[in-house]
C-alpha cells in the first residue's frame, strides 16, 4: 500500500570536534543524566565513496545480537532514514535494498571504523519527550579528524495517545508545537557551529585524506554540451532520488519517477539529432523498458484513486458498499502486482546498466559529429519548433478522424507528443536557465494544458474499462451489475469537458 511519508521525527547535525552542546529548552543548568557510553560504529560504502558523496551513510553500531544498522539520507530525504536490528556480519539485504539505485550489483566494503562517546539529554516536548544525543566521534585507525554529531529525536508519549475516537487533545496543535520546538533547538545547534545533515561529507574527507575531491566536471566545452550536459546531470540525480522513494512505496513516487524517465526520453527524442545516434538510441531503449514497468504501476495507482473519487461524486446509494469494496479490492490487487513487477525491474541488470550509462552522459555527453560548434540557441530552438509541428500534425489528424477508436488512439499520441514538447522545454530551462523566448514559453503552457486535458480524458476511459472488466467478473459470479453501469456512464460528462478543454488548447497551439 502506498505510504504517506510524514515529516521526519529525527534531525541530525554535524559539528567540529571542539563544538559544545549548548543549553537547550527545559535543560538550563541541569547536567546530562547518566554517564558516557562508548560505542563502535562501522561505515560501509563503495570504493569510490559514492554513497557518502550522495549524502548517504550505511553504518552498523554494536556487534552480534546488539548490532543495529542505520541508513541515513540527506536532509531533503531524511524521511527515508531506515534502521534495523540484525546480527548479520555483512550488510543485510533490507539495508542494501534501500540504496540499490547507487549500489546496484556492486559490493559494499568497510570504509570507516569509528568510536562514539555518547551522552544523552532528555527534554520535555509538547506531546512526549525529545532525546538529544551528543556523540564525540573519533576514527579508530587515524589520528585526529574527529567530529561531533548531534541527533534530536521526537518520541511521543504513548499515554497521551487516546486512540481512535478519543476527542481529547489536538494532534495538529501538538505537531505544530513540536515542529516549533525542533526549529528552536536547530537554531541553537547551528549557532553552536553545527550543520544540518549526517556525517557523509566528513567521511568523504577522511577517505580522501582530509580534502574532498571535487566532482568530475561535465562536458561543457561546446555550446551544445554546455546546455544539454547539465540537463542529463539534473534529471539523473532526480531519477535516483525518486527511485529511493519508490522503493518504500511513498505516495506519488511512482508518478514522479515516471515523469523523470519520460523527461529523459523527451530530451533524447527532441534533441536526438544533436547527440550520437547509437548512444542516444541505447539509452532510449533502456528507458522505454523502464517506462513499461512504471506505466503499469502508475495506471493501477490512478485507478485506485478514481474508484474512491468516482463513488463519492455520485449521490448516496448510487453505488452499493459491496460494489465499492469489490472495485477497491480489485484495484488494490492490480497495484500490488504492478508494484511488485516494478521493483523487479528496479533490481534488474538492465536497469543498473541504464543508471551507469546515464552517469556517463552526465560526465561526458556523446554529441553528434556535426553540431559541436553550432549555436546552442539556434539548435535547441529549432529542435523544439520541430516537435511543435509534429504535435500540430497529430492534432489535425485526430480532428479529421471519423472512427471513434482510431480518434482516441490519435488523441493519446497527441498527449504523448505534447508531453514530450513540454518536457523538452521545461527540462532545459530548469537545468540551465536557457531562454527559449516568450513565444516558446507560451507553447510550454499550452502543451501542458493539452497534456492535462487529454490526461483526464485518457484516465477516464481507462477507468471505464476497469469498471467494465470488474463488472464482467461480478456478473459471472451472479451479482447484479447495474451500479457498475451507473459508474461507467458517469464518466461521459467528464470526457466531454476534457475534450472541450483540449480543443481550446489545441487551437491556441496552432495560433502560437
Amino acid at each position: 500500500m502506498t505510504q504517506r511519508i510524514e515529516a521526519p521525527a529525527v534531525r541530525r547535525y554535524v559539528a567540529d570536534a571542539d563544538a559544545v552542546l549548548p543549553e537547550l529548552p527545559g535543560r538550563a543548568g541541569a547536567p546530562p543524566p547518566g554517564g558516557t557510553a562508548v560505542l563502535r560504529r562501522v561505515h560501509w560504502d563503495l570504493d569510490d565513496s559514492e554513497l557518502a558523496r550522495a549524502g548517504i551513510t550505511v553504518a552498523v553500531t554494536g556487534e552480534g545480537k546488539a548490532a543495529r544498522w542505520d541508513v541515513t539520507f540527506p536532509a531533503a530525504l531524511s524521511q527515508l532514514d531506515f534502521s534495523v536490528a540484525s546480527p548479520e556480519t555483512g550488510v543485510p539485504s533490507k539495508v542494501l535494498d534501500r540504496v540499490r539505485v547507487h549500489v546496484r550489483d556492486r559490493d559494499l566494503g568497510r570504509v570507516a571504523d569509528l568510536v562514539l562517546r555518547r551522552r544523552e539529554v532528555t527534554l520535555p516536548g509538547p506531546d512526549g519527550v525529545l532525546r538529544v544525543r551528543d556523540d564525540a566521534v573519533e576514527p579508530v585507525d587515524t589520528d585526529g579528524g574527529g567530529w561531533r554529531e548531534w541527533t534530536v529525536e521526537a518520541h511521543p508519549d504513548p499515554a497521551a495517545d487516546g486512540g481512535p475516537g478519543d476527542g481529547d487533545g489536538d494532534s495538529d496543535s501538538d505537531g505544530r508545537a513540536a515542529g516549533e520546538l525542533l526549529n528552536t533547538i536547530e537554531g541553537l545547534l547551528v549557532a553552536a557551529g553545527a550543520s544540518p545533515g549526517g556525517p557523509a561529507e566528513r567521511l568523504v574527507r577522511q577517505a580522501e585524506g582530509g580534502t574532498a575531491v571535487p566532482e568530475t566536471p561535465s562536458d561543457t566545452d561546446t555550446p551544445i554540451g554546455a546546455v544539454l550536459a547539465p540537463v542529463f546531470s539534473t534529471l539523473t540525480a532526480e531519477l535516483k532520488a525518486w527511485d529511493l522513494r519508490v522503493r518504500v512505496d511513498e505516495e506519488d513516487a511512482v508518478h514522479q519517477l515516471r515523469v523523470r524517465s519520460r523527461t529523459l526520453r523527451s530530451v533524447l527524442k527532441t534533441y536526438g539529432k544533436l547527440l550520437d545516434e547509437a548512444a542516444a538510441r541505447d539509452v532510449e531503449d533502456r528507458l522505454q523498458r523502464l517506462g513499461h514497468a512504471l506505466a503499469a504501476a502508475r495506471d493501477a495507482d490512478v485507478i485506485r484513486g478514481w474508484v474512491t473519487e468516482s463513488v463519492k461524486a455520485l449521490p448516496d446509494g448510487s453505488v452499493p458498499a459491496h460494489v465499492a469494496r469489490r472495485l477497491q479490492r480489485t484495484a488494490a490487487a492490480q497495484y500490488r502486482q504492478a508494484y511488485g513487477e516494478l521493483l523487479e525491474e528496479l533490481n534488474s541488470p538492465d536497469y543498473f546498466r541504464l543508471l551507469t550509462v546515464l552517469d556517463g552522459f552526465a560526465v561526458r555527453l556523446p554529441l553528434a559529429v556535426g553540431p559541436e560548434g553550432r549555436s546552442a540557441r539556434k539548435a535547441i530552438r529549432r529542435a523544439v519548433k520541430r516537435q511543435q509541428r509534429k504535435v500540430l500534425k497529430l492534432v489535425d489528424a485526430a480532428a479529421g478522424e471519423e472512427d471513434a477508436a482510431a480518434r482516441i488512439h490519435l488523441l493519446h499520441d497527441v498527449r504523448k507528443r505534447s508531453k514530450r514538447l513540454r518536457y523538452a522545454i521545461r527540462s532545459v530551462s530548469a537545468a540551465t536557465g536557457f531562454d527559449f523566448g516568450r513565444k516558446l514559453e507560451a507553447v510550454l503552457t499550452t502543451a501542458e494544458d493539452i497534456q492535462d486535458a487529454l490526461g483526464v480524458h485518457r484516465d477516464s476511459i481507462m477507468f471505464q474499462e476497469f469498471v467494465a472488466t470488474t463488472a464482467r467478473g461480478a456478473h459471472r459470479s451472479g451479482a447484479n451489475t447495474f451500479s457498475y453501469g451507473v459508474l461507467h456512464q458517469a464518466e461521459a460528462p467528464r470526457q466531454d469537458a476534457a475534450a472541450a478543454a483540449y480543443r481550446e488548447a489545441a487551437e491556441r497551439l496552432r495560433r502560437g
